[in-house]
């Protein structure tokens, strides 16, 4: 393993050279030689996303023309939603933003993974139905940080809408460090009306591991998953530097 010195002009490299890799090891950047094999099992979030990808394209394969008809209504919807021309919600983001246009199955595939990242998804309570003229929540607002490295806390307020027949949902929280000791994630959730979480410790970059806070900057963003599987555009980013707790 090298440790690779960055210029003033490339300030972060990442990803496949040949028979190497590039990738953050405790907030440096280093190259190693790419692994023949990789020994890493998938972690729940990923095992639970090919769970959720699995079902829909067999239920997908299942649907009548009427059904499959409402999910291209759903689709666009969310195409036209996520337009960046008709909905700019800033490029800044630690939320990933969905890219259009969508299909209808990737619609169902995208309704019941928001779900499933909220852990209220299973193929027992799945529903295949779109819910038609179903909308988004609006952003959840007030985003608030505070705390050490014993754990960050997390304040903000619920959306003021939910969508058009919806009034429940989750928050969810997602951080990055500045120093990419973290790589971004989703830290946590809360259902409505919690409007606050602390967190304790992130998985590190590099490995499936998961560690104590360290003492670095935080990004911190908030978006909101309604019921029914539509999510919000994403809150505004608030940035915090933790710092040990005092003796």
């Amino acid at each position: 393993m090298a440790r690779v010195k960055l210029s003033g002009m490339f300030t972060s490299i990442s990803g496949r050279l040949g028979g190497s890799v590039f990738r953050n090891w405790k907030g440096i950047t280093v190259m190693s030689n790419l692994p023949d094999s990789v020994a890493q099992h998938d972690s729940p979030q990923q095992a639970k996303y090919r769970e959720i990808l699995a079902y829909c394209s067999k239920q997908w394969q299942k649907l009548g023309a009427a059904d499959r008809n409402a999910w291209l209504s759903t689709a666009d919807y969310l195409t036209e939603q996520w337009d960046p021309a008709s909905n700019p919600v800033g490029q800044n983001n630690v939320i990933r933003l969905p890219k259009g246009p969508f299909t209808g199955i990737a619609a169902m595939v995208s309704c019941h993974s928001l779900l499933g990242s909220c852990d209220a998804w299973d193929t027992g309570m799945a529903d295949v139905d779109p819910t038609l003229g179903g909308r988004a929540p609006s952003q959840p607002t007030g985003l608030a940080l505070s705390g050490d490295t014993a754990g960050l806390v997390v304040d903000w307020t619920d959306p003021a809408l939910w969508g058009e027949m919806c009034t429940a949902g989750y928050v969810r929280v997602w951080v990055v460090s500045t120093d990419l000791t973290y790589f971004t994630q989703l830290a946590a959730f809360e259902v409505a009306t919690t409007e606050t979480t602390t967190i304790t410790e992130l998985r590190i970059s590099g490995s499936g591991g998961v560690e104590p806070l360290a003492e670095c900057a935080y990004l911190v963003q908030v978006d909101a998953v309604n019921a029914e599987g539509y999510r919000s555009a994403p809150s505004a980013v608030e940035y915090i530097r933790l710092e040990a707790p005092a003796p």
